[in-house]
């Protein structure tokens, strides 16, 4: 990184509110006159952000590119943080003129693709979304298009290196494994705490194991024995519910059917005028054959079969059927004389 870059990211890092007051005056004060918003965009979740970026860009400029993070900022700089890479931002305006030339012909070059996949985690924003916004002000983006590098190998946040305007696909992938030479030690570093730190705390996870091991044992084993006893005793209520259930359903049963059977109508006698004989074919291959006036709705056939002895295999809920023609009769206000049941039909008691 030159000098004049390094004087530049120190006064970021110290300067960054009084930058950013800056930056919110001249934004305020440039909105009144150019043709799109600078003020402070509306805020949205960072997944929503991300993929309306990526929506977006991929309908400008395809779908080879580097694997856009698709979160927020600060979601991203802990994957970047989590997986030990330093993290590349990208603040994206449509407005700006280099910046057409530069998603195509660098941001989406194949080297430039392979470099940000496999040693950056690459997040990218427009600068009039929120999150993209902000950074702006954070790093004091000026000029379009614009890279940013950062290092959380510290757990702190370092800017370790900054480009704005126009750059080629060889040069930025040049700066971007120059970078990664120059600030190996960093990352190296950061893995070699990481890695005592992991072994220190698998060290204690093992002893604590050891101990919970032997307390777990005890607590299990009386454990199961309290299960065991309660188990015996659920199922034995279990057993004597359904019992129960079995006994008041069924009388439940019987109160309904010997209801019906009492409300049902007397049968019409064989010599009387205008009756229908109707003939119930019942699950299990069962018979049963009826009279009934011609003008009695169709609910009375519902009523009969509800009087009958019938072994369903489910619920218990059936339809009528009439197979000449085929018709399910579940229309039960129509009389049987509309519905075709007159002098004499064969119907299927069929079970849903």
């Amino acid at each position: 990184m030159s000098v004049l870059a390094r004087v530049f990211v120190a006064a970021v890092g110290s300067g960054v509110r009084l930058v950013s007051r800056a930056f919110s005056v001249a934004f305020n004060i440039l909105g009144r006159f150019l043709p799109f918003s600078l003020t402070a965009p509306a805020l949205e979740s960072g997944e929503t952000m991300a993929q309306k970026f990526l929506t977006n860009f991929e309908s400008v400029y395809g779908n080879s590119h580097p694997k856009f993070f698709q979160g927020s900022y600060s979601d991203a700089l802990a994957v970047a943080s989590q997986e030990l890479k330093f993290l590349v931002i990208y603040i994206h305006s449509d407005y700006h003129f280099d910046t057409d030339e530069f998603c195509r012909h660098t941001m989406c070059d194949p080297s430039v693709v392979t470099t940000l996949d496999e040693l950056f985690v690459c997040w990218a924003a427009t600068i009039h979304s929120s999150d993209g916004f902000q950074a702006g002000l954070q790093f004091a983006a000026t000029r379009f298009p614009f890279i940013a590098v950062l290092s959380t190998a510290d757990r702190d946040t370092t800017v370790i290196d900054l480009h704005e305007g126009p750059i080629s696909a060889d040069a930025l992938v040049t700066r971007l494994t120059n970078l990664l030479s120059e600030h190996q030690d960093m990352l190296a570093a950061a893995n070699a705490q990481r890695t005592s730190l992991e072994h220190d705390r698998r060290l204690r996870e093992e002893q604590d194991r050891e101990y919970h091991a032997l307390l777990a044992a005890e607590q299990e084993r009386a454990r199961r024995e309290t299960e065991e006893a309660e188990q015996l005793q659920r199922e034995r209520e279990r057993v004597e519910q359904e019992e129960r259930e079995r006994y008041l359903a069924e009388q439940e049963r019987k109160r309904i059917k010997e209801l019906k059977r009492s409300a049902l109508a007397a049968e019409p006698a064989e010599t009387a005028t205008g009756i229908a004989r109707i003939a119930f074919r019942l699950p299990g291959g069962a018979k049963s054959q009826r009279r009934f006036l011609v003008d009695d709705p169709i609910q009375i056939l519902y009523d009969y079969v509800d009087t009958l002895d019938i072994k369903f295999e489910g619920t218990g809920e059936y339809d009528l059927l009439m197979n000449m023609p085929r018709m399910l009769l579940t229309n039960k206000t129509i009389t049987l004389r509309e519905a075709g049941l007159v002098p004499q039909a064969m119907l299927y008691v069929q079970e849903k």
